[in-house]
């Protein structure tokens, strides 16, 4: 593949996430039981897929330093949402997991996400869903294929 296509691939990529923002995670102003900024819910979806990572590893998966993400962590521990568990190989790695609360926040606010999601796409004609559903499943694809 040319260098021109593998551009027009990756402005593609960079329009889209302000473009999702934009159109599909927006209007949630008061909605929220708890309103966790974007990196706090991507914490709690990170361990929820885990279900527990040390501190490091979900600094790791968020592309953020041990001292930047500490001050997020402790917002979501003060508020019950997250716990701090000694790992069970090695005493001295502390490890994150979602509390009850946590799973529920994170279930309620998935849940007024996707209704949200679901009155946007109401909006689109039958042929705009099919060809939605079959891009984002082969992009789905595509993109798990990186490293």
């Amino acid at each position: 593949m040319d260098i021109r296509s593998l551009n027009n691939i990756i402005d593609s990529i960079f329009s889209l996430f302000p473009l999702f923002r934009e159109k599909i995670f927006s209007d949630y102003k008061g909605k929220f039981v708890i309103k966790p900024s974007n990196l706090q819910f991507a914490i709690l979806m990170i361990l929820h897929k885990y279900n527990s990572l040390s501190v490091s590893k979900v600094g790791r998966k968020l592309c953020i330093s041990k001292p930047n993400i500490s001050p997020l962590l402790n917002n979501l521990i003060q508020e019950g949402i997250i716990r701090r568990t000694k790992d069970k190989r090695d005493k001295r790695i502390t490890n994150i997991e979602l509390t009850q609360k946590g799973k529920k926040i994170l279930h309620n606010t998935k849940n007024t996400i996707r209704k949200n999601i679901e009155v946007k796409l109401r909006a689109l004609d039958r042929q705009a869903l099919e060809l939605l559903e079959i891009s984002l499943g082969n992009t789905r694809k595509i993109v798990s294929r990186l490293n």
